[in-house]
């Protein structure tokens, strides 16, 4: 009796065991961590030149169109999901290609026609940062320079009026009023 039940019930451990579902998951990653100097600690600045390449390239990475996969817990595509499509594909790009960073990134996307993935292209240019060398009193004067023009372009488009005037120049300023 304890060998016939034996014999039954190993065929059904056998089916039940190997009817069980394997799951598998596949992860892959590429990063980079901005590390912030803590504390007391001071760097100097390095600046570098940009090496653009004059030949552009078109890139293409296709996504699942389910953002959390099972229909149970699917959901719409938000701004964010977007975005984070677009910055993988212009990464991916840019290991695909050897460079640093893609200069004038122009993006189209576009969903198959079964609606099941997204296709993201990236098209502009490949670059790398060459010449690393610390910053000189020179480059920080350009980079204000550049920074300044782009603050005033944004107080033009909110429609206020600025231009740059020397330090301690008074004639020009709007904070005070003006004397006779």
């Amino acid at each position: 009796m304890k060998k016939t039940l034996l014999l039954l019930l190993l065929p059904a451990a056998l089916v039940v065991s190997c009817a069980a579902p394997q799951r598998f998951v596949t992860y892959s990653e590429n990063s980079a961590y901005y590390v912030d100097p803590s504390g007391r600690v001071f760097t100097t600045p390095l600046i570098s030149d940009v090496s653009v390449s004059e030949t552009r390239i078109t890139f293409e990475q296709v996504f699942d169109n389910h953002p959390l996969g099972s229909s149970k817990h699917r959901r719409d595509l938000n701004e964010k999901d977007i975005e984070h499509m677009k910055t993988y594909t212009m990464a991916q790009a840019a290991f695909t290609y050897h460079a640093d960073i893609i200069v004038y990134p122009v993006f189209a996307l576009k969903t198959s026609k079964d609606a099941s993935t997204i296709t993201v292209t990236i098209t502009g240019y490949p670059a790398s940062y060459t010449n690393f060398r610390n910053a000189t009193m020179e480059d920080f004067e350009l980079i204000n320079a550049s920074e300044m023009k782009d603050y005033i372009g944004e107080l033009a488009k909110k429609g206020i009026v600025a231009s740059p005037c020397p330090q301690g120049c008074d004639k020009h300023r709007h904070d005070k009023p003006q004397g006779k």
